[in-house]
């Protein structure tokens, strides 16, 4: 039996119930309110780990399959921002081949990831990406307001993230056996999103590329 009750990174509430998915030893909990899946704060792993983690992907841009995936969030990008517009993506990794891709369609696009090019440029953008970053977010609450006060109203956020569906089908998905991925969104994760950030979804494959743009604040 688990002894200590303690909150969704999300949205706050109270989680009372035990794991609702264990994993080599990971126990994973399921928001009653926001639906997001994630760790226990004691589970996360500390920052050398999750470094360590980072420098082994190979993502590069001779890495064709690596640009092929990231195509999936460069198209919805050029289908609704405007050349020319200037963004940020947030969460790059060691090299930001996302930003050389969006520079070859004409975008402007700084950079910033929290271990490896540590200097937030605070300005406000017309668009932010966050490319498989979100599911590493120890404190997602903090981080996606974070993200939303750089961007202009109206402005879009591109997100990239997969999601999980079925509690049954985890043990055989590939994106919960990595052990830097702690919190883990729903569909439902993205619709609660939307009202509590004041987004609206104009965007998505279903799975895990969402578009949303920032509402304009009512005078």
């Amino acid at each position: 039996m688990e002894s200590d009750d303690h909150f969704c990174p999300l949205c706050l509430s109270p989680i009372k119930h035990e794991a609702d998915f264990v994993f080599k030893g990971r126990n994973f909990y399921r928001c009653d309110e926001c639906h997001l899946l994630s760790v226990r704060p004691d589970a996360l792993p500390d920052a050398q780990t999750e470094k360590n983690r980072y420098l082994n992907h190979q993502n590069t841009i001779e890495n064709t399959g690596y640009t092929q995936f990231l195509q999936q969030v460069v198209d919805p990008i050029i289908d609704f921002i405007p050349k020319g517009a200037k963004g940020l993506d947030y969460g790059c990794g060691p090299a930001p081949v996302l930003v050389d891709l969006l520079k070859k369609e004409g975008y402007e696009c700084a950079y910033y990831d929290p271990f490896f090019y540590p200097e937030l440029p605070l300005q406000k953008y017309q668009f932010i990406t966050a490319t498989e970053c979100f599911e590493h977010f120890h404190k997602p609450l903090e981080e996606i307001e974070k993200i939303l006060d750089l961007l202009v109203e109206e402005g879009i956020l591109a997100l990239m993230t997969e999601t999980w569906s079925e509690i049954e089908s985890l043990n055989n998905w590939h994106y919960i056996r990595d052990i830097t991925h702690v919190s883990i969104f729903n569909i439902k994760t993205m619709e609660w999103m939307t009202s509590k950030f004041d987004l609206e979804i104009i965007y998505t494959n279903g799975k895990n590329v969402f578009l949303f743009r920032k509402k304009k604040r009512s005078r």
